[in-house]
């Protein structure tokens, strides 16, 4: 069993979020009528980041979603 990344108890769950790096490029060509754009995302898998969450922590967000709310988007933001 793990520790919650949120309260630090014991968390009942453990989940696996995949990581990957992400990078965004855009290019623009302007023309007599009218301009192009190209977008190119490039992306890479990193790794694999184990994740233990408790009920209560899970419950809480869930609320947090149903009222318009952030939710867990950032697991680092609580480390």
């Amino acid at each position: 069993m793990s520790q919650c990344v949120r309260c630090k108890k014991d968390a009942e769950k453990d989940y696996r979020f995949v990581v990957v790096a992400s990078a965004i490029t855009s290019q623009s060509k302007e023309y007599i009528v009218a301009r192009q754009t190209k977008t190119t995302i490039y992306e890479k898998y990193e790794t694999v980041e184990r994740v233990g969450i408790c009920n209560s922590c899970i419950k809480k967000e869930r609320n947090k979603l149903a009222l318009g709310g952030l939710g867990f988007r950032c697991f680092s933001c609580f480390a």
